[in-house]
Order: structure tokens, then sequence, then C-alpha cells
């Protein structure tokens, strides 16, 4: 991939995990310098990433996009059918109508994040994901608001 990029056939480089145990060769990688972007699983309960992870991006500039921000690998819908029912318009404000937009937007309020991916196989679903970008983060207080109605 160094060739390619020194060629000018490849513009960024990133790598990826899922695992957590693999956090400290991925960190170990982070640092090379070799790499722009890093793809991690990043959610509400997802809390391994942002204790390593997410501050080494911030400290060296990587973009960080976030993956499963709605559906963790491992427990698809989990997250979303937590908040089904729950009152959520405490976050009306700040543009969130659905359980889905709130979760994406939890994580698009960490400044350590670039990009997510919220894989939907309905069409339907991609405006009201896009939706969950507009606007700025969350404040604090929503956000733990949220962690706590996921529980």
């Amino acid at each position: 991939l160094q060739e390619l990029r020194e060629e000018g056939r490849v513009r960024f480089t990133g790598l990826t995990d899922y695992r957590v145990s693999n956090y400290p060769e991925m960190m170990e990688a982070m640092r090379t310098g070799l790499y722009d972007t890093i793809q991690i699983p990043y959610h509400v309960g997802e809390t391994a990433c942002r204790k390593a992870i997410l501050p080494l991006a911030r400290e060296l500039n990587l973009g960080v996009i976030g993956m499963t921000p709605i559906s963790p690998i491992f427990g698809r819908g989990k997250l979303i059918g937590a908040l089904r029912g729950k009152d959520l318009s405490f976050l009306e404000p700040h543009g969130v109508r659905t359980p889905g937009q709130a979760l994406l937007k939890y994580v698009l309020s960490d400044p350590a994040v670039s990009a997510v991916i919220p894989a939907t196989s309905r069409l339907e679903r991609v405006a009201e994901n896009a939706a969950a970008a507009e606007g700025g983060p969350l404040p604090p207080g929503a956000l733990r608001r949220l962690e706590r109605l996921i529980g």
C-alpha cells in the first residue's frame, strides 16, 4: 500500500478490526504513521475504544470511522430494541426523531469520530440516517441520558 501511495495510486490508507483483544496491535500500527484512518466498532455500549483507541486517534490526527453504531456485530437489534417505546423527546431539539438517529447522533457527537457506517439494507432509511449528521453534537447531558436509557 505504501508503494501505491507513493505512486499516487492510493491517496489514503486505513486499518480496521472489530476485536478488542487486537487493540494493542492496532494501536502499535496506528503509531507507525502509515495510516490515515481507522475503522472500529463504536456504539453507545462500546467503552473499550473510548479508553485507548479514540484518544490515540485524536493524538495522531487519524480519521475515525465508527462501524456498527446502530447494531453491534454480536448483538443485532439490542440497541434499537432498548430505545423502542422510550421517550426520546429530549433529543428532538437536536434534530433526532427516531431511535436509529439517536444511536447515530451519539457516535457522531464524539469529536474523534469523522464518519459512521450505519449499514442499512432499506432505502427509506438512508435519508433518516443522513439526517442524524445535521446540526451539532449532542450536549453532554443528552449523551448521558441516552446512555442511561440503553442501560
